[in-house]
């Protein structure tokens, strides 16, 4: 169903987000009126399937995604841009679901792409 076909008055859901800081980093760029930006690398498994629901989430926390034009930091989204790093930068590595039909478990791993590495590469993360 796309968003026109959508019920106005369809009454909220719950939307349900665990997530974890693995790394963090300090780049020596002025953000706003701290002299430094300060960046994490974080876990999220959405245990619900809302809309946006992750890039929600982390913006009601503060902690927006870089590139997320909607929820997101124009600030932030624009040092990285102009760093070389454009784009949205939430990437799923695992995905799982029982098959509608099959009723199979159905796992999907997916490496890390490049443009990830070399981002790893500027947070000296490892």
């Amino acid at each position: 169903m796309t968003d026109r076909q959508a019920r106005e008055d369809k009454p909220a859901q719950s939307a349900i987000t665990a997530y974890q800081g693995l790394q963090t980093a300090e780049l020596p760029y002025p953000s706003g009126k701290f002299p430094t930006s300060r960046y994490s690398l974080v876990a999220m498994q959405p245990k619900t399937g809302r809309k946006h629901q992750l890039r929600r989430h982390m913006h009601h926390l503060s902690h927006h995604i870089i590139g997320d034009t909607t929820y997101g930091d124009g600030r932030h989204n624009r040092l990285f841009r102009d760093l070389g790093y454009s784009g949205l930068w939430l990437f799923s590595n695992r995905l799982s679901f029982v098959h509608p039909y099959k009723l199979q478990s159905i796992e999907i791993d997916c490496p890390l792409p490049d443009r990830w590495k070399r981002l790893y590469q500027l947070m000296t993360w490892n």
